[in-house]
């Protein structure tokens, strides 16, 4: 293996491992510098199986936020601006993990923050998420709100006028 074209051995290819170990050794767990490269590499590839990457989450955001537009009407760019026009219109624990689903996403964008994210309560939070939307009508805008109330008038109007033939017949009048 090189490195910046001179020839790197096999322990300074560990102190590499090792070094990286380092950074993605989460707080409260043993540091993996002492380990045999075959440890080392192997813990380094079940912590990358584990995490997700700024990409994966970024779509998660967005395809939350695709919904939010289709199914809820809102505005705005983003799943936080989503949120803060349509977010009444979801239930509490939905809104609450729609907006931890938007912090981590802020966080995923910065590399050294992407390493506190909690893939499995981002995870719980999408799903919940993702599942109450999934289950929403579509929105089927102004047209079908005007046809709705329009319908809604003229059973009203003609309603009264059956009241008004009723009683003119019980009065004699007709």
């Amino acid at each position: 293996m090189t490195r910046g074209g001179a020839s790197v051995g096999v322990s300074a290819r560990c102190k590499i491992v090792a070094s990286m170990a380092r950074v993605l050794t989460a707080p409260g767990q043993k540091d993996q510098s002492r380990c045999t490269m075959g440890q080392t590499a192997t813990m380094l590839m079940k912590r990358a199986a584990k995490t997700m990457s700024a990409i994966s989450i970024q779509q998660m955001s967005d395809r939350l936020a695709a919904l939010m537009e289709e199914k809820l009407g809102a505005r705005g760019t983003g799943l936080a601006a989503k949120l803060h026009s349509r977010g009444r219109q979801l239930p509490r624990k939905v809104r609450a993990a729609a907006q931890a689903v938007a912090a981590e996403s802020d966080k995923a964008q910065n590399p050294k923050l992407l390493l506190q994210v909690d893939h499995a309560a981002l995870a719980r939070n999408y799903d919940l998420c993702l599942h109450h939307l999934t289950r929403l009508k579509t929105r089927s805008g102004w047209l079908g709100g005007t046809v709705a109330l329009a319908a809604s008038v003229a059973l009203s109007l003609f309603i009264v006028a059956l009241l008004i033939a009723a009683v003119a017949r019980w009065r004699g009048l007709i």
